[in-house]
């Protein structure tokens, strides 16, 4: 399987220049699902645990070289090691999502279209 890498802040752009042009739904409404995958968060699969199979030393250095990546793989506890199957949660994400969704909402209740909505989320990111 070939996975390609997305660039901020390019690909939001990307994905709400293709939302506008081929869409019907909102940015709220289609961010809703991945806002409460965010909040409740999903298992850690096992290309995810092995990628964070990081020695002790490696871990400290992680939390010192990038503080807030290893805040959000390790839930505060950089000390201990991620297992297939822990819970991985997001909520600085769906929290953004949510404050994206909420200048589309601003956006339409002063008038705007779906157009207009989508800008917002653009100009706010």
């Amino acid at each position: 399987m070939d996975v390609w890498a997305q660039l901020l802040p390019a690909s939001p752009d990307v994905l709400l220049a293709l939302l506008d042009a081929h869409g019907t739904m909102g940015f709220a409404e289609l961010a809703a699902p991945a806002v409460a995958l965010a909040r409740e968060g999903s298992p850690v699969h096992e290309v995810m645990a092995a990628n964070l199979d990081f020695s002790l030393v490696e871990r400290i250095g992680f939390q010192f070289l990038m503080p807030y990546n290893a805040e959000v793989y390790t839930r505060k506890e950089w000390w201990r090691p991620v297992h297939v199957g822990d819970r991985f949660v997001r909520p600085d994400l769906a929290d953004t999502l949510e404050e994206l969704g909420e200048a589309e909402q601003r956006a339409l209740a002063a008038g705007g279209d779906r157009g207009d909505g989508l800008r917002a989320v653009r100009d706010h990111f």
